[in-house]
């Protein structure tokens, strides 16, 4: 047996089924490796990598359709009446989404729901559907060489770059960018740009993903040592900052920033994601993202919002009748994330405050040494 498109052996599966009317193969119970190469250079985004899937999503199992014409390699996972395709951030075409779900909907009959996410308006989708959450992703298009990447992001946001790093360089002569690839980025490493995360963020009054959950750093750190890249800055030979990316395909996906709080007032959060995105522009890149929310810094880095829609593709309309809730049900789900965040954050800060009480119990009030200590 070959595959459809290019006659290369048919992939290791439990059972496959070929749909010349939609132009498809579907294939169940599939071995997700056997893609790895092709969703990497297709689609170049990280949450549709094996790697992300393996570490994060965690689906029960994995299953493909192969989309002859337009071409696309589409992993799902079955869940009872429900399916979830894989390719996340991605870009598919309105009628190749439509083939797919006609394909799956053949080959899995007791699929009544297929949930996946589009980057195209949803009100061009012609099955019956609802759209369940939207979110954007800030992006910037890489241009062909750096000179061009300055004249895209304006006069002001230029002058304000140059002054930072000209300051950064007078202050500081011997700074040093130095690069680190996929297993050569050590854990430690990782924990350290975590650790500065946590402290900013907390300067803030908030609680970071990680302070919130710090079993997700490994799984971050297992992730950058197959598609990972950091950027680190030192001075007077000591690690300062650090810029975590993901490389896949021909895009990349600013991560994690962190930097030493010592060097607050030198910017060297903004100067260290505009020297990734540079560093991607040298790569050939075609794409930088900086993924979720709109704050300012990433507009006057050239990124602009990419709307991601989440939606609900039904076999019959009766049976959007029987997941009308599926909206509430998300909402509930995403107050309940925010009300446990700030009950974190709210005991977090409770500890912090008993914590210095009983330091300043112990010192008399002055926050300095015991009365007596050496």
């Amino acid at each position: 047996m070959t595959h459809p498109v290019q006659g290369a052996p048919l992939r290791a599966c439990s059972s496959s089924l070929r749909l010349p009317q939609f132009g498809a193969e579907v294939l169940l119970d599939c071995a997700p490796q056997e893609y790895a190469e092709e969703l990497n250079d297709r689609y170049g985004s990280f949450f549709t990598t094996v790697e992300y899937l393996t570490l994060y999503t965690r689906p029960p199992n994995y299953n493909a359709c192969l989309l002859e014409r337009p071409r696309h390699d589409i992993l799902f996972a079955l869940r009872g009446h429900t399916v979830d395709i894989l390719n996340r951030l991605v870009d598919i075409e309105p009628e190749a989404l439509e083939l797919a779900a006609e394909a799956i909907f053949a080959a899995c009959p007791a699929a009544h729901r297929i949930r996946a996410e589009v980057k195209f308006p949803p009100a061009r989708i012609r099955r019956c559907h609802r759209v369940t959450q939207a979110s954007q992703d800030m992006v910037v298009d890489l241009p062909a060489d750096v000179d061009a990447y300055h004249r895209q992001i304006g006069n002001t946001t230029r002058k304000h770059l140059r002054q930072y790093g000209n300051k950064l360089r007078r202050e500081h002569p011997e700074f040093e960018l130095r690069r680190l690839e996929d297993g050569d980025i050590p854990l430690e490493l990782v924990q350290q740009t975590v650790a500065w995360t946590n402290e900013r963020v907390r300067a803030k009054g908030g609680i970071s993903v990680y302070e919130e959950d710090p079993s997700k750093v490994r799984p971050l750190w297992q992730l950058l040592q197959r598609h990972g890249l950091a950027l680190t800055g030192y001075i007077d030979g000591e690690l300062a900052a650090t810029q975590l990316l993901l490389c896949v395909g021909r895009d990349t996906w600013i991560h994690t920033v962190g930097f030493d709080s010592r060097f607050e007032k030198l910017h060297l959060g903004l100067l260290m994601t505009y020297y990734s995105i540079v560093e991607s522009i040298e790569r050939g890149c075609r794409r930088t993202h900086m993924l979720f929310g709109t704050p300012i810094y990433k507009q006057r880095l050239g990124a602009k919002p990419v709307t991601a829609w989440e939606v609900s593709l039904f076999r019959t309309p009766a049976d959007k009748a029987v997941y009308m809730r599926e909206v509430s049900k998300k909402a509930w789900r995403d107050r309940q994330k925010i009300y446990w965040s700030a009950r974190h954050w709210a005991a977090s800060a409770a500890r912090g405050a008993y914590a210095r009480l009983r330091r300043d119990s112990r010192t008399g009030g002055t926050g300095g040494e015991a009365p007596g200590g050496s």
